[in-house]
């Protein structure tokens, strides 16, 4: 009982990682309809709302469980950049056997991580 409370609390944090990316995502569009903004940013753009993704949802699931923040965190960017590497497949074809690809999953489990650990000290 404990721990489907924990995976419930872990698929919480996904979808609010996804909403944070998807109102970060509008945004980003309004910005560039309605402003003189480069898309030549759109890249740091979306590195900076997966950042912000990724670490607010792995402070709520730290949040949440109460416990092992660092590996709900971990386990929540590493779920969210599978989400990502796998609407990027399906809707860009992007080769996603580069070595970038290994080089941000990393990034977004140490993210998760970092965003856990932070979260589990709020409470």
């Amino acid at each position: 009982m404990k721990n489907n409370i924990k995976l419930i609390n872990l698929l919480k944090g996904v979808l609010l990682s996804i909403v944070l990316s998807l109102i970060f995502i509008l945004l980003t569009s309004v910005l560039l309809r309605f402003t003189n903004f480069q898309e030549t940013k759109i890249s740091l753009i979306n590195n900076i709302s997966m950042t912000i993704s990724i670490c607010v949802s792995s402070m709520f699931v730290a949040m949440k469980t109460r416990e092992k923040g660092w590996l709900y965190g971990s386990l929540l960017g590493g779920i969210y950049f599978l989400i990502v590497i796998i609407l990027n497949v399906g809707f860009l074809k992007v080769n996603v056997f580069q070595r970038i690809y290994l080089v941000k999953l990393i990034g977004s489990i140490i993210l998760g991580a970092i965003g856990g650990i932070i979260g589990i000290n709020l409470i």
